[in-house]
């Protein structure tokens, strides 16, 4: 496939009202095309886009709830009104619940994987019926899809379904000419990292956004990013084929040492235990960003 090209595309982007949403949609504007902004937070989207007049006359902010197939089906019915059939669509709506599963509330978790999953459904579902030959779908995954992660179970279970169900849409859409690209970054400086954007490693959010849209317009299949990030994935998953408990040996032994802390919530005394400062579990030994619990 050649390369896309945006100028004069229609792109839906989801979750716009987020800081990597928001890029997005910058850069996708500077580029020529028109973008449905799509997410709950109508006022932060028509607040961002007034403090951008430049976009006014190339963005639509529509309402949309992911998780509800009536509010998908309104927002995609007023998306194509506006600026026709859809060349593109970026499902970049997301959530998480960083506990462990044991003290999480049900509910909290059905939402992570109603927003994280059923809504990347509802959306992309939709989108296609209205979608033109030669476009993109894109989902914004995560590093955390690869990896056992301790305390955040169905962010990191969603994530790997939407990648692997981008997998076999791939198989179904690169035949009528439409790509499917899944982008996998690490730590950047997100909403959910507001405050903690000058943690080691973290990336920045204009370079994550680049990264994106590259992968897009050279319709890769899949990304993980930062580079060394990827390789360590690499060897470490055929650590995990030959040698099943290699990850448990890994979180309880090198990153015990290295983030033990007294955990101060109430079902523990602590003075008699010691927790791992890093609910995401054992990649943090590459981040070097411990977390405490809140």
């Amino acid at each position: 496939m050649k390369n896309f090209d945006f100028r004069g595309k229609h792109i839906v982007v989801t979750g716009a009202s987020g800081a990597l949403g928001f890029a997005l949609v910058q850069r996708f504007v500077d580029r020529g095309a028109r973008v449905s902004m799509m997410a709950r937070g109508v006022e932060k989207m028509n607040e961002l886009v007034g403090s951008h007049h430049e976009l006014s006359k190339s963005v639509l902010v529509i309402k949309c709830d992911v998780t509800s197939v009536a509010s998908v089906n309104a927002a995609f019915d007023e998306a194509v009104e506006k600026f026709g059939n859809i060349d593109g669509l970026v499902n970049n709506s997301g959530a998480v619940h960083i506990n462990s599963f044991r003290h999480s509330k049900i509910e909290k978790l059905k939402n992570v994987i109603d927003v994280n999953y059923f809504g990347t459904l509802n959306v992309t579902h939709r989108a296609l019926e209205h979608f033109v030959e030669g476009g993109f779908v894109c989902f914004i995954s995560s590093i955390a899809s690869l990896f056992p992660s301790h305390e955040s179970y169905t962010y990191s279970n969603t994530k790997n379904a939407v990648a692997e169900f981008a997998r076999c849409l791939s198989l179904e859409l690169r035949p009528r000419g439409v790509s499917v690209t899944t982008m996998c970054p690490g730590f950047f400086e997100s909403d959910f990292l507001k405050g903690n954007s000058t943690l080691p490693l973290t990336m920045k959010l204009d370079y994550v956004a680049d990264k994106v849209v590259s992968g897009i317009e050279k319709r890769k299949d899949k990304e993980l990013f930062p580079f060394f990030i990827g390789f360590l994935l690499c060897l470490f998953h055929f650590l995990f084929a030959w040698c099943p408990s290699f990850p448990h040996w890994l979180n309880n032994n090198a990153v015990r040492k290295m983030y033990l802390v007294k955990d101060s919530r109430p079902h523990i005394d602590p003075s008699k235990e010691l927790q791992i400062r890093d609910p995401f579990g054992f990649k943090h030994l590459f981040y070097m960003i411990p977390f405490a619990h809140k």
